[in-house]
């Protein structure tokens, strides 16, 4: 029986990106294939657990395929999806974090948890979508209803 060292554990793309997409503390992430991409694939220089994603140099910006197909797994799976008209917006669903949640546990040891982790914040700072909430623009407006 041959056991495999956790250095030599190899990982599918779309459980990386689960786990990155899973523990964004905000619900939906540009859709900007660019913005993604670029964002990875800098990120990658200092985080070995992104080795699961290779980019092509000398394009207009890095693509990578393993990372367009995580994207479109996750969709199909219905982890995320894309807001309507415009398609230019990720959500992530609920049951993508849970299951970006589950993934980390019981795939990924601490040292990769912590890696993913800080991708996550770094992909949040570039990519994420912060939305006012549009009961905080009429609250003020209700409660001078119910003052008067």
């Amino acid at each position: 029986m041959s056991s495999i060292a956790p250095q030599e554990m190899s990982y599918l793309a779309s459980d990386v990106l689960s786990v990155i997409l899973g523990s964004l503390s905000v619900e939906k992430f540009s859709g900007d294939p660019e913005k993604i991409h670029s964002t990875l694939a800098l990120v990658k220089r200092h985080y070995p657990i992104l080795d699961v994603f290779s980019f092509t140099s000398g394009d207009v910006y890095p693509f990578s395929r393993d990372l367009e197909d995580s994207l479109n797994i996750l969709q199909r799976s219905g982890m995320i999806s894309m807001a309507n008209p415009d398609y230019d917006t990720f959500i992530v669903n609920t049951n993508g974090r849970k299951i970006g949640s589950q993934l980390a546990s019981t795939l990924f040891n601490e040292s990769e948890q912590k890696q993913l982790r800080e991708i996550s914040h770094i992909f949040q700072e570039e990519c994420g979508i912060v939305e006012l909430s549009s009961s905080r623009v009429t609250e003020p407006a209700d409660n001078e209803a119910v003052a008067a």
